[in-house]
């Protein structure tokens, strides 16, 4: 472990010194763009305004360690070479269950990235190697505008470097990332591709565009065709060698479900949350678009066209994050605020948004991964991109189901509603998003 430490930590200043050198045709470019100036879901917004923010990540890294090497590690299928690292551990089955079915390789481990420790035995000889270059970022956070970056590098340096070790120790040759929109994601690949490890990035299904505009593995395992025409325009910072195409990960398990489930009532519009306004209020990093704005404006136009069209009805499928105990009053007060006077329904806290597709006729929202969900499973879907110059890119088909003004949306409900789901398929153009026609990859 100790000498995968110094390793990492070895990378860590050339990735550095490429950073100011700044070649875009350098690989470890890459790593540093995303490793000194991305954003990270792991620290909130107001950290970067706290200078004291890299000794509270050491000592939360003191803390942390000596809790046994099984802490974060689940241990599936001692015959295989391949390990996921994830973030938490609580999807770890169905993440496990999600790519071993499509990769068709068993799994070794599912590593939850922010639970990894280490032995009592070994936390002070960690400690002394690092103590350096904890000292070094936590003076660095007192002065540098990007202190949020350098007091994760901490944590980052360490996750690394134990997960590198641990594929040495059990003789591991294949990674599987499943969370490439970490900042750290493409640091993770450089090291691993050192020790000759086959990387596969997993990207959700949301636009690459959002975080993984900057990717280095050997396969990325996209799931909607949307992310084949990322691939060809970011060919450049995009560094695959090989695509593959796999079904959307909540959606797999449900495609089947839907074959009896007719809508239940055509004039239905369900609008699918991004929970914008939970994170804004809770400080979460944004990611360069005022998704919250957009929501509100989405749900300003369902308002206006409830009172033209009262034989429609909103059905709100809210976010995980507005069905918690604490936060569900303040969401139904949300969405009596934005909604006005409109009739609405809400999914409750134990219906899921992937089973009740089905219950509205068209689908309408602003930015959500959700979406291509939907899409997978055949039904119709309307986006909202007010505001986003960069989504959908131009010539996708994407755009024929995009609107920014009201009248482009009542537009597009009125001619949706006339169409059964195949025929909105077809009448926009959208051949592969759906579980009917997935597209082949030609490598």
């Amino acid at each position: 472990m100790i000498s995968e430490l110094r390793h990492t930590i070895h990378n860590y200043f050339l990735a550095r010194e490429a950073w100011r050198k700044a070649d875009i045709n350098d690989d470890m470019y890459l790593v540093a763009l995303c490793f000194f100036e991305n954003m990270s879901y792991r620290l909130f917004e107001d950290d970067k305004n706290d200078r004291l923010i890299g000794l509270r990540m050491a000592f939360r890294l003191y803390k942390r360690l000596g809790h046994g090497e099984s802490a974060g590690i689940v241990r599936n299928d001692e015959r295989s070479r391949a390990l996921i690292v994830g973030g938490t551990l609580k999807p770890a089955a169905e993440i496990i269950k999600y790519v071993a079915g499509n990769s068709h390789d068993a799994i070794h481990t599912y590593i939850g990235k922010d639970f990894i420790s280490a032995p009592k035995g070994m936390k002070w000889k960690i400690l002394w190697v690092m103590l350096p270059f904890m000292i070094r970022q936590s003076v660095a956070c007192m002065y540098k505008p990007n202190r949020i970056n350098l007091a994760l590098a901490t944590h980052e340096v360490f996750e690394i470097a134990w997960i590198m070790f641990y594929m040495k120790q059990h003789g591991l040759t294949t990674l599987f990332d499943w969370i490439p929109y970490e900042k750290d994601s493409n640091f993770l690949s450089y090291n691993a591709m050192q020790n000759h490890v086959l990387v596969t990035k997993i990207p959700s299904s949301g636009p690459l565009v959002t975080h993984n505009r900057f990717m280095l593995a050997q396969q990325v395992a996209l799931s909607t065709p949307y992310h084949l025409d990322e691939v060809q325009k970011f060919k450049e910072t995009i560094r695959v060698q090989r695509c593959l195409m796999w079904p959307p990960a909540s959606a797999m398990d449900y495609a089947d479900f839907y074959n009896d489930k007719p809508i239940q009532n055509q004039k239905t519009i369900g609008f699918f949350s991004h929970a914008s306004w939970i994170r804004k209020a809770q400080g979460h990093a944004e990611h360069g678009r005022n998704v919250a704005r957009a929501e509100e404006i989405i749900l300003g136009y369902l308002n206006q066209f409830i009172q033209h069209n009262p034989e429609y009805k909103i059905i709100i499928f809210p976010h995980p994050r507005e069905k918690k105990d604490d936060i569900l009053d303040r969401t139904m007060a949300f969405y009596k605020q934005r909604l006005g006077n409109a009739h609405f329904e809400m999914l409750s806290k134990e219906e899921a948004t992937i089973a009740n597709f089905h219950r509205a006729a068209i689908g309408i929202g602003a930015f959500s991964s959700i979406f291509y969900d939907r899409m997978y499973c055949g039904y119709k879907v309307l986006i909202g991109n007010i505001g986003f110059s960069d989504f959908p890119m131009r010539g996708s088909s994407l755009n024929n189901v995009c609107f920014e003004t009201y009248d482009e949306m009542a537009e597009l409900i009125r001619l949706s509603e006339e169409l059964s789901e195949r025929e909105f398929f077809l009448r926009n153009q959208m051949s592969g998003f759906t579980r009917w026609d997935r597209p082949i990859i030609a490598n």
